[in-house]
């Protein structure tokens, strides 16, 4: 993973982190934003400790963080979470209204199927 990647990552977790702290941010939603983070790493390779380096190293880069910069982070994971959940909800919905296993007995000539 490129430099440029890794400090945009360790940016975003110590933004994330500080507006938890400052109380701009909710528990659940800096987990959240974590979380998508972790997914978002995890399809990259990348090193877990030169993240780690680069997160300590940028850590007093960020500024004393603002009540409307922490309020963007929070509408973005917000609609995130909106999405995950209208997604596990349409998965849930999908399930088949047709029988899911059918089952056939051929006696002589015919052939005498169940569904259910």
């Amino acid at each position: 993973m490129p430099m440029s990647d890794y400090s945009f990552f360790a940016d975003k977790w110590n933004l994330t982190t500080n507006c938890y702290q400052s109380g701009h941010l909710s528990a659940e939603l800096a987990a959240l934003g974590r979380e998508f983070m972790g997914y978002d790493l995890n399809r990259r390779n990348y090193d877990e400790y030169i993240f780690k380096v680069v997160k300590e190293q940028r850590a007093s880069l960020i500024p004393s963080t603002s009540k409307a910069v922490c309020g963007e982070l929070e509408l973005g994971y917000a609609a995130a979470k909106q999405t995950r959940e209208n997604n596990l909800r349409m998965n849930s919905n999908s399930s088949p209204s047709t029988p899911t296993h059918t089952t056939c007995n051929r006696i002589g000539t015919m052939a005498y199927c169940n569904s259910y």
